[in-house]
Formats: structure tokens, sequence, C-alpha cells
């Protein structure tokens, strides 16, 4: 922490001041270009225009009122019966989430795709896919473990599956894995929310002296930004869900004509057979 500095209060709007290293290593509060402040006000900075109410909370004990900012990152669990999940848990290296993002303070949906979630992608694919392990040696005689999509080397981009998957004709049917994915843990997030203490039950607790009054604000306060972030986000992807099933539904009907034309001929080669006999 630095000493001063992290006195300096918040603001989301009128943050009139940054701070900054210097190369000596000494930090420095300064003015913000083009901002003037007069002798005896108060001096803000920003604490971040992209953190979570949860961060917020959790870094600096509140949460801004002002902040645009809705969002929330949750875990994604691997499929139980997934072979692969070990594999795929070890060449991604990061963290295994989904961040859910509402950037409307009102409650609207921001445009665009509302969750990122690099995980995601390579979670839902298969062996049948075209995803494969290997485990190769070094020239140091070091084993390591690969990770091969459509026969290519992918171990450098294994965060990146979003992007190898956009030129294969079945991407569509990856999104819409990926989406269910997202979709069934926000649905399972908004239940615990839903199962957590409610006002009333917050309101004994102050009561009985268990917790104090702020406190049960924020909880409150918490959990209706993260309801509001999980509805827009279900709503959403319920939409994006029907875009994605109907594409997913017309490559199923070209498959099935392509099985029924190669019936067709297979009838038909069979008839000339019988013919010739």
């Amino acid at each position: 922490m630095v000493p001063a500095l992290d006195m300096v209060n918040h603001s989301t709007t009128n943050a009139t001041a940054y701070y900054e290293e210097e190369a000596s290593g000494d930090v420095s509060l300064r003015i913000r270009p083009g901002v003037s402040v007069a002798a005896g006000d108060e001096i803000n900075i920003s604490y971040g225009d992209s953190k979570s109410a949860a961060e917020m909370l959790f870094s600096y004990g509140f949460i801004d009122p002002d902040s645009k900012t809705r969002q929330l990152t949750l875990h994604l669990e691997s499929f139980p019966d997934d072979p692969l999940a070990m594999a795929k848990q070890r060449v991604f290296g990061g963290a295994p989430v989904v961040t859910l993002r509402q950037t409307e303070a009102d409650g609207t949906a921001s445009s665009g795709k509302m969750w990122k979630s690099d995980f995601a992608y390579l979670m839902v694919l298969n062996e049948e896919d075209g995803l494969e392990f290997r485990i190769l040696q070094d020239d140091a005689g070091d084993r390591q473990l690969r990770v091969f999509w459509q026969e290519e080397d992918v171990t450098g981009r294994a965060d990146d599956f979003e992007t190898l998957l956009q030129d294969h004709p079945l991407h569509a049917l990856f999104q819409l894995r990926a989406a269910t994915v997202v979709q069934e843990c926000a649905a399972d997030q908004l239940l615990q929310l839903a199962a957590a203490p409610n006002g009333g039950q917050l309101a004994a607790l102050v009561t009985a002296g268990i917790i104090d009054q702020q406190h049960a604000d924020l909880v409150s306060t918490l959990k209706n930004v993260e309801r509001s972030v999980l509805k827009a986000i279900l709503k959403s992807l319920e939409e994006e869900l029907m875009a994605h099933e109907s594409v997913v539904a017309y490559f199923g009907s070209m498959e099935d004509d392509q099985n029924q034309l190669a019936e067709d001929d297979s009838i038909a080669l069979a008839h000339e057979e019988d013919d010739f006999s």
C-alpha cells in the first residue's frame, strides 16, 4: 500500500488526480491534465472503472453507486465425464472462468456479446471434433504435453480457441456449445443468489447484533447488482442460443438431405444390379 495515496477518495465521474510511479521508485500524486483544483477542494482519484462490484467491495470496502460497469466472473466446472478435462486445464494454463458483463447501470443490456470466456471454447471440444493431446519429447529430453487442433500444434494458442474455431465449418455448433455452458453457469449462480439470505433475514441478523446495518446494506447492494447482471445475461443468451440453434438445425437438415441422397443412390444402384441379373 502507498501511504497517503491510499487515503485519497475514489470518484468515477469526477476524478481530478492520478498517481504515477517515478523512475526513482517514488510515487507522485498528479493533477489530471486540463483539470483545475482550487485550494481546499477535495482531490479524487479513480480506483478503476472496470472493476466489478464484488472486487470493489473486497478490495476497498465499498460499492461505487455511480459505476456503469456491471460484471462478475464465475468459475467454470469441467464436464465430469470428460476424459480430457485435466489435459485441457493443464495446457490452458489460466483460470477456467467466464466474465459476464452488463455495461449500463440502468439494467439495459450493452451492445454486442455480453460474456467472455477463453476456456469455454476449449472446454466444449472433444476428440471427434479434431482435438488431440500428445506427449512429446523435446531436444533436452523433457516431455511436454501438447494440444493439437485439426492436426496442427496450437499449444501456444490454447487460450485462443475462439479465434481458432472461426473458420471451421461447424463454428456455429461450437459457439452453441460454449453459449450453453455459460447459460447453465449463469442460471446456477442465479439460483445460488436466490438461496442466499434475503432482506428480512438480514434485518433479523442486524436486530440480533450479528452484523451491522452497513454490512447488510452492502450485501443487498451486491446481490442486486449481480442479480441484474445475471438476468440480463440469461436474456441475451436465450436470444444467442436461438440464433445458433437455427444455424445448427440448418446444418442438420443439410446432413439429413445428404444422407437421404446417399440412401436413394444405394437403392437405385441395387435396382440396376437386379436389372442386369
